[in-house]
């Protein structure tokens, strides 16, 4: 990921790997609303120093997304806390506007990634005229950990992401031999023709690949450390 690049560079992006996988350790040991922005910060401070001619990989791309999502994860974090109302009969409780208000902030949140079923939020009506609600985890949580889940999968190894990129790109010449490997099979004249002209063969492969177009391409398995980039906007940096 960092060929071609000025040592300097290539530590910018070996930092933010880092910031992200030691973020993602404190998020996941939890923090108030409060102290999340600068527990958050170093992800920000190694984000921005990436130089332009590197921000097209996986690492910076992701750290980008994450930063939105926490940025969505506060704001759902402080409008939770914004609504929470109090009474002596039921103590602290919300209403359903609030909550359907937190649900389309969580939808807009997936959205963002360019997978709309990244992660969702659901709650239940409560009280005689379903005037309360309630909720199995509260509103920031499930942005909160997506968040976490990028982090640590924008900071994998590059040499991981690598083999993935090969597998895929062997993948891809795989498909596009497919018709013209079954040309050949139906013209094994051909075949002796090509081992005789190989210049000229190669330009008719190509032809011939341009004109009848690809097999489907067998994707390979994204790396398990990948789950939750796959289908967002940031898994074609791979």
């Amino acid at each position: 990921m960092t060929h071609g690049v000025s040592p300097a560079e290539g530590d910018a992006l070996t930092k933010l790997r880092s910031a992200m996988k030691q973020v993602a350790s404190r998020l996941s040991s939890g923090t108030s609303l409060r102290d999340s922005s600068s527990v958050f910060q170093p992800v920000v401070d190694a984000q921005a120093v990436v130089p332009i001619n590197q921000q097209n990989s996986l690492a910076y791309q992701a750290a980008s997304m994450a930063i939105e999502l926490f940025d969505d994860t506060q704001a759902i974090w402080q409008s939770r806390i914004s609504n929470s109302s109090y009474s002596t009969y039921s103590g602290s409780y919300q209403t359903t506007v609030a909550c359907k208000a937190y649900q389309g902030m969580v939808r807009l949140s997936a959205m963002k990634t360019g997978n709309p079923s990244a992660f969702s939020w659901s709650y239940k009506k409560g009280g005689l005229v379903g005037t309360y609600c309630g909720w199995s985890q509260p509103p920031e949580t499930p942005s909160y950990r997506y968040t976490i889940g990028v982090l640590r999968n924008g900071s994998t190894d590059p040499k991981e992401i690598a083999d993935y990129t090969a597998k895929l790109s062997e993948a891809k010449r795989l498909a596009a031999l497919g018709p013209w490997q079954r040309y050949l099979d139906k013209n094994p004249d051909v075949i002796q023709w090509a081992k005789a002209n190989p210049a000229l063969a190669e330009k008719r492969k190509a032809e011939y690949i341009s004109k009848h177009g690809s097999d489907p391409v067998a994707m390979p398995s994204l790396p398990s450390s990948m789950s939750y980039l796959k289908g967002t906007k940031v898994e074609k940096y791979l």
